[in-house]
């Protein structure tokens, strides 16, 4: 079950954040967040691939891998197996990076029981931030919004392509920079066309229109 499922004019997590601290949750994980920082006052857990630069007490416990190993995956399974769901599971700015967001979004309901999802919205990633290419160079994927579907998009050349992008782009913006949404008990993640880019060129042109909707 989705809650809160919108696009946000801004990153700012306030109100996760005093969500949290009413909450007191007693575990609480956060997927891939080593880098922001703002969560470390209230997770116990975390899993990405680097140290967690603001922990000097050491009092979270770190899984530290790749989240599309499911080696990473076993060592936190062996956790909830020992002591039970997360509470909540923070998952923020990650997904687009990875290979296959599917796979964390299938885990984050088996080892939690509610959580939080941020990603950047369609209409940040269509923008030429850094130079002549679309978003941020090392997203692969990009999100979007349709009903109460979370749906997910490969970010394909042919994106670069479309006469629609540039007007997507900066139409809405301002009012739009992040998707975002809270979950619980469970929900999925929709791979367009079941991940499966063809069979041919006007199919695939076709499946991207879909971001012209919501």
């Amino acid at each position: 079950m989705l809650r809160d499922y919108r696009y946000s004019p801004t990153w700012d997590k306030s109100d996760v954040v005093e969500h949290l601290r009413r909450s007191r949750f007693a575990r609480v994980i956060d997927i891939g967040g080593s880098m922001g920082g703002w969560s470390t006052d209230y997770i116990t857990h975390y899993v990405d691939l680097i140290k967690k630069p603001d922990d000097p007490e050491q009092r979270i416990r770190p899984f530290f891998g790749s989240l599309g190993s499911f080696g990473l995956w076993a060592k936190v399974l062996e956790d909830v197996e020992a002591h039970g769901k997360f509470d909540f599971a923070i998952c923020t700015h990650t997904l687009e990076d990875l290979a296959n967001p599917a796979l964390v979004c299938e885990m984050l309901p088996v080892i939690a029981k509610r959580g939080f999802i941020a990603v950047p919205s369609k209409y940040g990633e269509l923008r030429r931030h850094e130079g002549p290419y679309l978003g941020w160079i090392h997203h692969r994927w990009i999100f979007d919004k349709h009903g109460e579907r979370f749906v997910g998009y490969p970010k394909l050349t042919c994106l670069e392509h479309r006469d629609w992008t540039p007007l997507l782009a900066t139409s809405t913006l301002g009012i739009r920079s992040e998707l975002r949404f809270f979950w619980e008990e469970s929900f999925e993640l929709e791979i367009v066309n079941r991940d499966y880019m063809g069979p041919d060129v006007r199919s695939v042109l076709g499946y991207f229109d879909g971001l012209l909707g919501s």
